[in-house]
């Protein structure tokens, strides 16, 4: 497993992007998380490997 952390815009929003690969023997996973830099709340998080999944955080919902 590895891990990266490092600064990304998501439209127009400063966030810290945090990713994690794990390979394994049927393949590798990716998890990338996005939070906003000053309040640390989520942005988005997208997650692929044996399926997908994406989210998108806004002060009154969840969806994806």
């Amino acid at each position: 497993m590895s891990r990266v952390v490092e600064e990304a815009d998501v439209d127009g929003h400063a966030c810290w992007r945090m990713t994690d690969t794990v390979s394994m023997a049927f393949g590798t996973q990716t998890d990338a998380f996005d939070c906003d830099k000053s309040t640390l709340l989520p942005v988005q998080r997208n997650a692929e490997g044996m399926g997908t999944m994406n989210l998108a955080y806004a002060d009154d919902a969840v969806t994806g």
